[in-house]
C-alpha cells in the first residue's frame, strides 16, 4: 500500500499498486516512480502531491486525471518524480544582489557552485531541507550559466570537475558514486542471472599519448620541444590486449608540469620614481638567498623571464621580472591593470619576505629535468587511474528471497563486489557500484541492476596540477565540509552529511545527561546496572536484580512484587495465579479472613452465602436471618459492593481447583437476600480489551463482606485486621467507591511500617490536654496551600501554619504574618567542616562478567577522594584492605590473607572466583576506625 500526500502533507488516497508499478532510477539520469492502480473514485493529483517509496520522495509533477474505465472505478496510470527530474524545472539563479540573474559566470570552487544550485532547488521546491554533502576540493572553476536549469548546471559542475553528481536522500554530492559498505553478488549470490553489455557514449581508450608541457624547455639542449617521461616512453598502455588500441591524446591536463624551482622570496626593497607622464610610481625589487645560478645565463630566445607567485598578497599573480647579476636581485616589472589607475604591485598587494614563487620562460639547469620528468609520470598514472573507465555494464536481476534473507540495501552508488570467475578470472571478482536500478513497486527486493564503473552519459575531463601550496590545499579542505543538518532541518542523514552538536544531543543519548529513546535498542552484551554493576540483564535474558515491584505496588493491598528479605527469604505478591499443569507446595498454608479470606474486615455487613438464584436482574444470595434461636436484621444497602475471597485448597496437591475471588455491586436488598449485579463488578482487560480475569460467580457457601459503596460516604470505610504476612497490622482505608484501593488507605501500623493521612495529628497527655503535633513539609512552595499546623523551612526559618482548622493559605512565611509563627531561625555561619572522604572503586581493564577457565578477568582500582584531591598517595597499604565474600568461607578466608597489603589495586582471575563473588575493598583512618567501603560483584 502506497499513501499519496497533497503538498500540504493531507493524506489523499491509499492504493494498491499494480503488477507494473515501479521504480527507475539511474545515476545521474532519472528517478521516476511509476504507479498503476483503481480507486473506486475519482481523486485528482495536483502538482507537488507526493508519495514516499524506498525512502525516498516522488512528487506529481503536473495536474493528472484518471481514466474511468465504469460507473465506480478510475483507472491510474501515474508518473511522480524524483528530486533528479524534478530540478528539469528550475533555472539556476544567482541572487548575489538580490536580483535573480539567469545570465551569469562564476568562478568558484565546485562546492560554492553546488551551493549555489542547491539554493535555487530549495527556492524552487519551498523548502530547506535540500543541503550540500560531499564535494571534491577543487581550485576555482569557471562556468558560464546562460538559462541553465538545475540538473545541467550539475552536470556542468560534475563536468568541469572530472566526477559526479548524485543525490543520496536529500543531500547533493558531487563526488564519485560510491557508498556503503561492500556488497557481495553473484550468480547464486544475490542474483539470478549475469550478462555483460557496454555502457554508450563513454568516452574509452586503451593508450594514451601524453603531451608534455613546453615550458622551461630549451629544444637544443634537451633534445625535445616538450618535457618527456622517463627513458622517452610515448604514450602508456591500458588491456590493449582485452580491448584492442584505441588512442586518446591529453595535453591539458599536464600543461602546469615543467622543470621548476619553487623559490623563497628572502628580502624585499622598493623604489619610488617618476614615470614618463610625471607620475610617481614604485617599484618593488627582491632577492631570494638560496637561488643557486644565474637566470640570466638561462635565457630562451625569443622569451621574457615571469615569475609567478605562489604564496602572500600575490598569489597567482604573474609578472614580467628582470635580474640583476651583480646584486643577485629581481626587479618586478610594474602593471596598470585597473582603470582607476592603480598600479601592481602596489598597496597591499605587494610582496613580502617568505613568499614562495616560480621562475618560467627560461631554461632552467640540467638537474631540474629529471624531477619534473618523474613528476610527468607520476600524473599520467593519477590520470589513467581517475579517467580510464572499463565501459563493461553487468546487468543482473536479484532474488528477492536473497535480498529479504540478508536485508541488502539497493541503493544508486552501493559499492558491489561482483562475483564471476568467467567475466574475471584474474581475481574472481571485481569491485564496482550499482549504476542504476529498476525495482517492482510491488515486491521491492526484486530489481534489475546496472553494476558499471561508467555512466553512458559519462565523459573524461582534465585532472588538477598535483603540485600545490599548503594553503591551497587547505583552501579546498574547507570547502570540502558537508552541510550541517541543524536540529529543525528534516533533511535525511547519509555518509556525506554532518549534524549540529545540538542535533546530536536531541537525537543521540549521552553519557553525562538524561535521555529519552523512541525507538528499540538491543543491547548485545547486556546492561550493567548500578555503580558497583553488582546487578544486571546479561544477553541470553538473565537478569540479577533485588526486587521486581510494580508501580502501583503496596504491601498486601495492590500491585505485585518479588522480592529478597532482609532475612534471605524471597516473597511473591500478586493478585491471581493461574497455573496451567501443576502446582507444587512444599507447605501449603491455608488463609481465611473472618468476612474476606483470613484476615478481619470490619465494615457495614457480611453475611454467609447458603443458596444462589441466577436470575435476570442479577444473582440472588440467600443467608441465614433466623437460625431459629436469634433473628438478625439485614445491614447491607443497595449500592453497596460485596467482595468474597476464599481459599477452598485443603494443604497438600490439588488438581482442577482455584481460588474463588468477586467484588460485586449490590442493586436490591430483601429480609434475607441480597440481589448482586451481573455487570457491574470487578475485572481486568489487556491491551485490546480483553478481560483476562472476571469476578466469579457467587455460590452456596461464599462468605461475602461489604467493601465500600458507591453513593454513601458514611459506608465507604473499612478497618481491617491483617494476622499474617509482613504487613500484619490495622489497617484503614477511607473513600472506597469503586473497585480499587489505591490511593483509599489513610492509616497502617505495623511492624513494618507506620503511615497515618490525617489533616491534624494531636496528642493528648496524662491530664488530659490536647495538643497538635505539626507536620513537616520540608522547604515553602510557592502556590501551594498549607493548613493548620503544617511546618515549612524558609529564608533559614522554620514557620508554623497558625491559619483556623479546615483553612488553608498560600501566603509567604515573613515575619509579622497572621498566619505564620517564626519558631527557629538561623544563627550565625560557622567555620567549614572538614570535606567527605569518597572512596570509587573501578574496573580500569575487563568487565564484571567472566566463564570458567579463561584466566584474567578484571583490574580494580582504587581512589579515595577529599574535597577534590586524590588522597590515594598519601595512602599506606595497610589503609586498603581487600576482601572477597562468596559462598566458600574458608577459600575467602585464604583469598584475603594473600592479598593483605597489596595496596591501592588488585587483579582478578578465574582462579578468584566462585559463582558470585564481591570483592570489597575497606579503607581505614590512621587510627585504625572505619573511613568507607566499596564492593564490585561479579
Amino acid at each position: 500500500m502506497i499513501d499519496i500526500y497533497s503538498q500540504d502533507g493531507q493524506l489523499k488516497c491509499s492504493v494498491e499498486p499494480g503488477s507494473s508499478s515501479e521504480q527507475q532510477k539511474a545515476l545521474q539520469g532519472d528517478n521516476v516512480l511509476s504507479l498503476s492502480f483503481t480507486l473506486y473514485e475519482a481523486v485528482m493529483l495536483d502538482v507537488n502531491d507526493y508519495a514516499d517509496f524506498c525512502g525516498e520522495r516522488y512528487w506529481s509533477a503536473e495536474r493528472y486525471l484518471p481514466k474511468q474505465i465504469s460507473t465506480v472505478e478510475w483507472a491510474y496510470d501515474v508518473k511522480l518524480y524524483g528530486i533528479e527530474s524534478l530540478i528539469r524545472r528550475f533555472l539556476v539563479l544567482q541572487n548575489s544582489d538580490g536580483q535573480n540573474e539567469a545570465v551569469f559566470t562564476l568562478t568558484a570552487p565546485a562546492r560554492e557552485h553546488a551551493a549555489m544550485i542547491i539554493e535555487a532547488i530549495n527556492k524552487g521546491m519551498g523548502t530547506a531541507r535540500w543541503k550540500v554533502g560531499s564535494v571534491i576540493a577543487t581550485e576555482n572553476l569557471t562556468i558560464d550559466y546562460e538559462g541553465t536549469y538545475c540538473n545541467e548546471g550539475l552536470e556542468k559542475v560534475a563536468k568541469a570537475a572530472g566526477t559526479e553528481y548524485w543525490f543520496e536522500g536529500t543531500t547533493l554530492n558531487i563526488c564519485r558514486a560510491e557508498t556503503g559498505t561492500e556488497l557481495e553478488l553473484g550468480y547464486g549470490r544475490g542474483l539470478t542471472s549475469l550478462e555483460r553489455d557496454v555502457a554508450d557514449n563513454v568516452k574509452f581508450y586503451t593508450r594514451l599519448f601524453p603531451i608534455g608541457s613546453s615550458r622551461n624547455i630549451d629544444p637544443s639542449k634537451y633534445g625535445h620541444a616538450r618535457l618527456q617521461l622517463p627513458d622517452g616512453k610515448q604514450y602508456v598502455d591500458k588491456d590493449v590486449q582485452k580491448y584492442g588500441v584505441i588512442h586518446h591524446y591529453e595535453a591539458e591536463a599536464f600543461k602546469e608540469i615543467y622543470p621548476k624551482r619553487i623559490g623563497t622570496v628572502s628580502s624585499v626593497r622598493s623604489v619610488n620614481k617618476k614615470g614618463d607622464d610625471g607620475k610617481e610610481f614604485t617599484i618593488y625589487y627582491f632577492k631570494d638567498d638560496a637561488l643557486s645560478f644565474d637566470p640570466n645565463k638561462y635565457e630562451l630566445a625569443g622569451k621574457v623571464k615571469h615569475a609567478v607567485f605562489q604564496s602572500g598578497e600575490l598569489d597567482g599573480r604573474d609578472f614580467e621580472v628582470n635580474y640583476d647579476s651583480s646584486k643577485k636581485e629581481f626587479e618586478i616589472i610594474t602593471t596598470w591593470p585597473y582603470k582607476d589607475g592603480t598600479q601592481l604591485p602596489g598597496g597591499m598587494l605587494i610582496p613580502a619576505k617568505g613568499d614562495k614563487y616560480i621562475l618560467w620562460n627560461l631554461r632552467m639547469p640540467d638537474e631540474y629535468y629529471p624531477p619534473a620528468e618523474k613528476k610527468f609520470l607520476q600524473a599520467v598514472e593519477a590520470f589513467n587511474r581517475e579517467h580510464y573507465i572499463d565501459r563493461s555494464v553487468y546487468k543482473a536481476p536479484t532474488d528477492h528471497v536473497w535480498v529479504e534473507y540478508n536485508n541488502a540495501e539497493l541503493l544508486i552508488g552501493r559499492r558491489v563486489k561482483l562475483y564471476s570467475d568467467k567475466y574475471f578470472p584474474e581475481t574472481g571478482y571485481r569491485s564496482s557500484r550499482i549504476t542504476k536500478i529498476t525495482r517492482k513497486v510491488t515486491l521491492p527486493s526484486q530489481a534489475d541492476l546496472e553494476i558499471s564503473d561508467a555512466l553512458s552519459t559519462g565523459t573524461m575531463t582534465k585532472i588538477e596540477d598535483s603540485i600545490g601550496e599548503v594553503k591551497s590545499y587547505a583552501r579546498q579542505a574547507a570547502s570540502a565540509l558537508p552541510d550541517i543538518i541543524r536540529t529543525i532541518d528534516d533533511t535525511l542523514p547519509t555518509d556525506n552529511n554532518l549534524f549540529s552538536a545540538r542535533r546530536i544531543l536531541q537525537d543521540f543519548l549521552a553519557k553525562d545527561r538524561p535521555g529519552t529513546l523512541t525507538e528499540l535498542v538491543t543491547f548485545l552484551k547486556g546492561i550493567a546496572l548500578g555503580k558497583s554493576g553488582g546487578h544486571s540483564l546479561d544477553a541470553t535474558g538473565r537478569a540479577i536484580l533485588r526486587a521486581i515491584l510494580s508501580d502501583n505496588y503496596r504491601s498486601g493491598e495492590s500491585g505485585f512484587a518479588l522480592y529478597k528479605n532482609t532475612d534471605g527469604t524471597t516473597h511473591l505478591q500478586v493478585d491471581y495465579i493461574e497455573v496451567l499443569r501443576k502446582a507444587v507446595f512444599a507447605v501449603l498454608e491455608r488463609r481465611e479472613l473472618s468476612h474476606v479470606g483470613g484476615d478481619t474486615v470490619f465494615s457495614g455487613a457480611g453475611s454467609k452465602i447458603t443458596k444462589v438464584e441466577d436470575t435476570p436482574d442479577g444473582y440472588k444470595c440467600y443467608f441465614l436471618a433466623d437460625d431459629g434461636t436469634t433473628a438478625t436484621r439485614n445491614e447491607w444497602q443497595a449500592d453497596d459492593q460485596a467482595m468474597c475471597r476464599t481459599d477452598n485448597i485443603r494443604a497438600g496437591v490439588h488438581e482442577g481447583v482455584s481460588n474463588r475471588y468477586y467484588w460485586r455491586r449490590v442493586i436490591a436488598i430483601g429480609d434475607d437476600y441480597v440481589v448482586l449485579s451481573k455487570t457491574d463488578r470487578d475485572y481486568t482487560t489487556d491491551g485490546q480489551g480483553r478481560i483476562t480475569h472476571d469476578s466469579d460467580v457467587p455460590s452456596a457457601g461464599d462468605k461475602i463482606v461489604q467493601f465500600g459503596n458507591r453513593t454513601d460516604k458514611s459506608r465507604q470505610n473499612i478497618t481491617m485486621i491483617r494476622v499474617q504476612g509482613e504487613d500484619a497490622g490495622i489497617v484503614q482505608y477511607v473513600g472506597v467507591n469503586g473497585y480499587t484501593l489505591e490511593g483509599k488507605r489513610v492509616y497502617i501500623s505495623s511492624p513494618e511500617m507506620h503511615e497515618v493521612a490525617a489533616k491534624t495529628f494531636r496528642l493528648t497527655d496524662y491530664n488530659g490536654d490536647a495538643y497538635d503535633i505539626p507536620l513537616d513539609k520540608g522547604q515553602w512552595q510557592e502556590g501551594q496551600s498549607y493548613y493548620y499546623h503544617d511546618r515549612v523551612s524558609h529564608d533559614g526559618s522554620y514557620w508554623l501554619c497558625t491559619i483556623a482548622p479546615g483553612q488553608s493559605t498560600t501566603e509567604e512565611p515573613k515575619d509579622g504574618s497572621a498566619v505564620w509563627q517564626k519558631q527557629v531561625s538561623r544563627g550565625e555561619k560557622g567555620d567549614k567542616g572538614e570535606a567527605a572522604i569518597e572512596l570509587h572503586l573501578d574496573i580500569v581493564r575487563g568487565d564484571m562478567f567472566y566463564r570458567e577457565g579463561q584466566g584474567f578477568v578484571a583490574e580494580l582500582k582504587a581512589t579515595v577522594i577529599q574535597g577534590g584531591k586524590d588522597l590515594t598517595p598519601t595512602l599506606h597499604a595497610s589503609q586498603m584492605v581487600w576482601t572477597r565474600e562468596s559462598e566458600d568461607a574458608a577459600g575467602d578466608e585464604e583469598w584475603n590473607a594473600r592479598h593483605r597489603g597489596i595496596g591501592d589495586s588488585v587483579t582478578i582471575t578465574t582462579d578468584d572466583l566462585t559463582e558470585v563473588t564481591a570483592v570489597v575493598l575497606t579503607l581505614y583512618n590512621k587510627d585504625g576506625t572505619l573511613s568507607a567501603s566499596e564492593a564490585v560483584t561479579f
